[in-house]
């Protein structure tokens, strides 16, 4: 589960081409349709969040609803690294 604040990524092109149905949509938990391809690849940070699983991102401006399945895992686990390296780092000081 994400929380507001939260960086994220959306999947890639590649992974809406894969996976997208003869309507041009994806269905995972929230519909991930043809328009928000547009978005694919770039990184956003989750605005609001709507029964636990639904999630609105900054860079549509909340325009559609996202979900997990729709994020880069990659991307997540690198940025959580992230923080525990720098978290680690500042307690050394």
């Amino acid at each position: 589960m994400k929380n507001i604040g939260d960086k994220v990524k959306i999947k890639s092109i590649k992974w809406y081409n894969d996976n997208k149905n003869e309507f041009g949509d994806i269905y995972v938990k929230c519909n991930f349709v043809s328009e928000m391809k547009k978005y694919c690849g770039k990184d956003a940070k989750i605005t609001n969040i709507f029964n636990g699983f639904r999630y609105r991102i900054n860079i549509d401006n909340g325009k559609y609803w996202w979900s997990e399945p729709m994020f880069d895992l990659k991307y997540d686990r690198r940025e959580k690294l992230k923080i525990i390296y720098k978290n680690s780092n500042e307690e050394r000081i």
